[in-house]
């Protein structure tokens, strides 16, 4: 991992596993491969993985929950990169704001 006063990016040695492409988890469905199948058997059968599939979909819905910009993927140099930006999509009082009228704190007239 590596941090910066904008983003933050996450790199992993090696390019993604086919059928995985970047293109593909742009569309936010569950996918999975591995390169190591045995592993992931037992990381799921031991509880430490909840299922096979869900990170990069549940990675956008809790960013946009959060106001901020979907991660960015790309394969470069033999590597996959993820990075997160710190920027929100909207001011921090904006999203005060929407919170306050999602919440039934005001009236419906």
């Amino acid at each position: 991992m590596w941090f910066y006063s904008d983003r933050m990016e996450i790199k992993s040695p090696g390019e993604l596993v086919p059928p995985v492409t970047v293109e593909k988890l742009l569309e936010r469905k569950p996918l999975h491969a591995s390169r190591n199948p045995l592993l992931v058997r037992v990381l799921v059968e031991a509880g430490v993985m909840r299922e096979e599939g869900e990170g990069i979909p549940r990675m956008f819905e809790e960013m946009e929950e959060s106001f901020l910009y979907g991660p960015g993927f790309v394969v470069e140099d033999g590597e996959f990169v993820v990075t997160l930006l710190r920027r929100r999509m909207v001011e921090e009082r904006c999203t005060e704001l929407f919170r306050i009228s999602t919440s039934n704190a005001l009236s419906s007239r």
